[in-house]
């Protein structure tokens, strides 16, 4: 037998092998609800029709809590692997290869919190007709300070997971701030206006989580009525084998601050 022959029976045998062990495996998904027990009245960032943005006002977004349906946005749950490296699907593989953007846009940071897997890039844009600074403050990464002229971008890489977001700002408008969050994992989720997030094929069975808020660690949280008391965040959910499990949690609007 030829060796090219042998080497293609070989890698064929490696592939079977893969498949049948993404196969054996057993994923689901996480859907949460973060809803709040009141609303809150936004409030404004001053000076901003000064700062030449194309806009005269611009939303402050420490706590941002939907007046219809009491969604909460920006809430971040991510998988608490507690040092060991979780099982990854394959199906996160193309995102290695997707730059994670973070822009400045009309003087606010879009998205408010990104996610960025250590494998990823994150591009850091200014899609304003003024400079701005984008002062990403790491703890256990490089920080950077990059000023951003108008329609300019810079790369940045973060290889270690950081245990909390990472603050961003620009101290050329102060009101400006945002948070990107760093995992040795894609198993992240960040509530939308809202207040839903999704995390997509995760390891079945029991998992452990941190829930995450601008205002600190979600504690003091409702499960169906009854007190969840998530000690720094941290619970638990059992993901089920090729379904969805879905909660909804409600946060007192008072521990919000």
């Amino acid at each position: 037998m030829k060796k090219s022959t042998i080497a293609f029976a070989a890698l064929a045998l490696a592939w079977l092998v893969s498949a049948a062990s993404v196969a054996s495996a057993q994923w689901g998904d996480l859907k949460i609800v973060f809803k709040a027990d009141k609303a809150v009245a936004p409030k404004f960032a001053s000076d901003v029709a000064n700062a030449n943005c194309g806009v005269q006002k611009v939303a402050l977004e420490e706590v941002v809590v939907d007046p219809k349906s009491l969604g909460i946005a920006n809430v971040v749950v991510f998988l608490d692997d507690k040092g060991d490296k979780p099982k990854i699907h394959p199906n996160y593989n193309a995102l290695k290869a997707m730059k994670v953007t973070l822009d400045n846009n009309k003087c606010r940071f879009e998205p408010h919190i990104a996610s960025l897997w250590t494998e990823q890039t994150l591009t850091v844009k200014n899609s304003d007709p003024v400079g701005h600074n984008s002062k990403v403050d790491a703890f256990d990464n490089k920080s950077i300070n990059p000023v951003i002229p108008p329609g300019g971008s810079v790369d940045a890489n973060f290889t270690n997971p950081e245990s909390l977001p990472m603050t961003v700002s620009c101290n050329i408008h102060r009101w400006m701030k945002g948070y990107i969050v760093v995992k040795d994992h894609p198993y992240v989720g960040v509530s939308d206006t809202q207040g839903t997030l999704i995390i997509k094929d995760l390891p079945a069975g029991e998992v452990d989580f941190r829930a995450w808020h601008e205002t600190g660690y979600v504690s003091d949280a409702k499960i169906g009525g009854k007190d969840a008391k998530w000690k720094k965040g941290r619970f638990s959910v059992k993901i089920p084998n090729g379904g969805m499990e879905t909660i909804e949690v409600e946060v007192p609007t008072a521990s919000l601050k």
